[in-house]
């Protein structure tokens, strides 16, 4: 568990593409679509180049928020509510006035 890989399989119609995901136990085939039909390839090298792609294209989705960086996120946060701090403990907020330094 916690180990995220990819694979080829040899079957009688060819070679399958098996990914398995960093949170997921199971080792999962590629398909056209999420619940399409198995594609079978000529070649173990192509099978899992896409087994891969797959693995890859879903853990970058889950592990980076869809492109967004925790920054960004806090960024927008701060420029909301610039002067509320809730100090550590505490459920109330604190209006606090920040001074430029000359």
């Amino acid at each position: 568990m916690n180990r995220a890989t990819a694979f080829a399989e040899e079957t009688i119609g060819g070679y399958i593409g098996r990914f398995r995901l960093a949170w997921r136990s199971e080792a999962f085939k590629v398909r056209e679509h999420r619940e399409g039909r198995v594609l079978y390839f000529a070649t173990a090298e192509e099978a899992e180049l896409a087994a891969w792609r797959v693995k890859h294209k879903i853990e970058d989705r889950h592990m980076r928020r869809d492109g967004e960086t925790l920054s960004t996120a806090i960024s927008a946060a701060d420029a909301l509510f610039p002067t509320l701090v809730r100090q550590k403990g505490s459920s109330r907020y604190t209006k606090v006035e920040t001074r430029r330094q000359a």
